[in-house]
């Protein structure tokens, strides 16, 4: 007798979650954003942009503090998950 379907071969130790995977890539964009404008602070003259200054300085405070918040996320994301197992 032949087998007509195959049966799948992934490991019975493999997870398999429901939830949505993180892109890394949206990593990625934020630490160049970071980079970026702390170059783009780095290269505006002291003084005749002030304003333009204190804007990027927040941007670059917002994007770390995001970075922050999805990291401690994570983090907990994968404590959970070690607690079911």
């Amino acid at each position: 007798m032949t087998h007509a379907a195959s049966s799948p071969t992934e490991s019975p130790n493999r997870r398999v979650s429901a939830r949505p995977q993180h892109r890394p890539e949206f990593w990625v964009w934020l630490l160049a954003a970071v980079v970026g404008l702390t170059g783009l602070l780095a290269l505006v003259p002291d003084g005749m942009a002030e304003a333009l200054q204190t804007v990027i300085g927040w941007l670059i405070i917002g994007i770390v503090a995001a970075l922050g918040v999805m990291a401690i996320v994570r983090g907990l994301e994968r404590l959970l998950d070690c607690e079911r197992d």
